[in-house]
């Protein structure tokens, strides 16, 4: 990253220049072991790496799983060394660089999990809070990073050690429900565990990047709020219901391809299809303390039954913008780090 009399905003950032003195230790590469006679699987990469790296001298992403990493760089032979938690030295050949952790599995997102208590010989549910079940929450990207988490007496849980911004599934007994979330100590809202026709919804950022959401009359943001059918059961008719905090405002919806409002159709959704709400000109006015989530409530209907699914998603905004000048007669390699856990290079 070159640095030479420019001026960086972000919200309450740190300037990093690291230098690297932390002991190294090597990073384990069997692919498995035996112990006692048994047959171990061992990771090629650990916990610790998984998640996505920056390059500090590029700026390029790196992202580990637990037996394999992507790059859009093609590097020869790399070997890699941890240096501290957040850093680790890569070395090909006769070069080395470092990268930094962006976004790693130090993250966390919390719900609510209901179940189908209806009776048979009703077409009314009831719904209510699955407690003391233990539910699995696995990674869509890398199937070892997998936690099992137990869900309270009313039905809450927060699952821990998690990647923001990778795509999960929440699965109970032999059903599985796709969950996104875009930071930490995110809500992700309702996750209903029922047989037949099922709904779950989610934050699109549309190009806006959900950790950094800052309040003010000004800062406007165009998001989607994602449905989808999450069952093998097609939805003939549908639509929708948006419950908005009172300091929330936005400019205009669109749904099912048509100017829309708070109130809107979606239409038939086939299994494993999404209907989106597209919102233009969002925005917070303002929060108290450093950062504050915000939730919007909504109501999915199946029009041909009347069933209704209550979920929310939750929306992050940071409380300003801070501005920072640099000034350097030189290169500067460092990396800037913000309070949302990503690092920016």
């Amino acid at each position: 990253m070159k640095i030479t009399k420019t001026m960086i905003n972000i919200s309450m950032i740190i300037f990093f220049i690291s230098l690297l003195t932390v002991c190294e230790v090597a990073i384990e590469e069997t692919a498995e072991v035996k112990d006692s006679g048994v047959l171990i699987e061992k990771y090629k990469y650990e916990k610790e790496l998984w998640g996505e790296w920056i390059r500090m001298d590029t700026g390029n992403t790196w992202y580990f799983a637990s037996n394999y990493y992507q790059t859009t760089e093609e590097p020869f032979y790399p070997e890699f060394q941890k240096q501290s938690a957040n850093v680790i030295k890569v070395t090909e050949y006769n070069n080395q660089y470092y990268l930094y952790a962006s976004r790693i599995t130090n993250g966390s997102f919390n719900g609510s999990v209901v179940g189908d208590q209806a009776n048979p010989l009703s077409s009314v549910r009831a719904l209510s809070g699955l407690g003391g079940i233990n539910i699995i929450v696995s990674n869509l990207y890398n199937k070892a990073d997998e936690v099992n988490v137990k869900v309270d007496e009313d039905g809450r849980f927060e699952a821990q050690g998690i990647i923001p911004g990778d795509n999960y599934e929440i699965t109970v007994d032999d059903i599985s429900i796709p969950v996104q979330f875009n930071t930490t100590e995110e809500d992700i809202g309702t996750v209903t565990v029922v047989s037949g026709l099922n709904f779950k919804t989610s934050v699109l950022g549309y190009g806006e990047d959900m950790m950094q959401l800052y309040t003010g009359n000004s800062n406007t943001y165009n998001i989607g709020i994602s449905v989808k059918n999450t069952s093998n059961v097609t939805c003939a008719a549908s639509s929708y219901k948006l419950i908005l905090p009172e300091d929330i405002f936005i400019g205009s919806l669109r749904a099912n391809g048509t100017t829309s409002g708070l109130e809107g159709i979606l239409g038939s959704i086939l299994p494993g299809a999404t209907k989106s709400i597209e919102i233009y000109e969002l925005k917070c006015l303002s929060v108290i303390d450093e950062y504050e989530f915000r939730k919007i409530d909504i109501e999915i209907k199946d029009n041909v039954s009347g069933t209704i699914w209550n979920d929310s998603v939750s929306l992050k905004f940071n409380r300003d913008e801070a501005t920072i000048n640099i000034l350097s007669d030189g290169p500067i390699n460092g990396i800037v780090i913000v309070p949302t856990g990503m690092a920016n290079g």
